[in-house]
């Protein structure tokens, strides 16, 4: 049996989702499974990102376009950028241990910002394997060569194909931390999976009205067997508001590093939260925990650190803080 983590990407700068994803890809590695983690955009560097971010799961890596490419890319692959006299990007060149040109990754710029316009994936004889048509630096059109035949499709129906492939291939359990709604629809038109489980983060579900689009249409097909959410109460409100199958599973935990904050300079009862400050992260509610955690014990501070900082979503949450110490 093969467990296939499935994401749209895996990013150099690890988000939440892809550390959480890689935790999950380590538990299983280490309960002897066989594990995949399986991405699907074009991204020729992915072994640099892995050697940088987790070179011990590099070989559970699974991507779609890689897989069609097959020896055209064994061995690796390097990267040419190119750029004009601005040093605006303008194409992607990307040659194989045999220096052959097996792929090609061509820019525009959309109100001054670097995107994709056309990526070429080529074969070993250099004949064009993938055409990839980009609209704002998404996949809006597929050209995809087979056994001689052109066929052009949308960037789900090839994840669809691809995912039934590779779950025909062996007993497949797949396992979606999806956003994305194109996504979701692939996932859902997997049969060959033996089971088909959904993972919902704690900030992606309040209630029917708040949640992103792409896990409305999850939780309303309930084609998939599981859905796994990180708390108990979510769990239940899952199963109430959309009478799906659910699961929850233990908060995870990990062990800080001395070398992060010596013990001498931490601070006793300080609340800490390292976060992207987004109204989806719900910084008010953890504002208002500590509130009642501080009315009963005075100790108790709140310590805050905070990426992307709007100080007009700080004010409108400040307003919740009702006197507690923030420091």
């Amino acid at each position: 049996m093969q467990h296939l983590f499935l994401m749209e990407f895996f990013g150099r700068g690890q988000s939440g989702r892809s550390y959480a994803v890689t935790e999950r890809v380590r538990v299983f590695k280490a309960l002897q499974k066989n594990v995949r983690l399986v991405t699907f955009d074009y991204n020729p560097q992915y072994n640099d990102i892995w050697q940088a971010v987790a070179p011990d799961l590099e070989a559970t890596h699974l991507n779609m376009m890689a897989y069609y490419q097959g020896d055209a890319i064994a061995g690796g692959v390097r990267v040419e950028r190119l750029h004009d006299h601005q040093q605006v990007t303008l194409v992607d060149r990307v040659f194989n241990q045999s220096d052959r040109l097996v792929g090609e990754i061509y820019y525009g710029l959309d109100n001054k910002t670097v995107s994709r316009r056309v990526a070429i994936l080529y074969n070993t004889d250099g004949s064009e394997r993938i055409r990839l048509l980009y609209q704002q630096n998404k996949v809006a059109q597929v050209h995809f060569w087979q056994a001689g035949q052109l066929q052009v499709m949308s960037f789900t129906a090839l994840v669809r194909q691809f995912l039934q492939e590779i779950t025909a291939q062996e007993p497949s359990v797949i396992y979606a931390d999806v956003l994305e709604e194109e996504m979701t629809q692939a996932y859902l038109g997997v049969s060959n999976a033996v089971a088909k489980v959904a993972y919902i983060h704690a900030d992606h579900h309040v209630g029917q009205h708040q949640i992103l689009v792409g896990f409305r249409n999850l939780l309303r097909s309930r084609q998939f067997d599981w859905i796994v959410t990180g708390t108990h109460n979510q769990a239940v409100d899952v199963q109430t508001e959309w009478q799906c199958r659910t699961a929850d599973i233990a908060p995870a935990s990990i062990t800080v590093p001395k070398s992060v904050t010596a013990l001498a300079d931490r601070r006793a009862m300080s609340v800490v939260v390292v976060t992207r400050f987004d109204r989806i992260k719900r910084v008010e509610d953890m504002i208002a925990a500590v509130v009642q955690a501080h009315q009963q014990n005075r100790d108790i501070n709140f310590a805050t650190v905070w990426h992307n900082y709007r100080p007009s979503l700080l004010h409108a949450t400040a307003k919740t803080s009702h006197g507690c110490p923030c420091v």
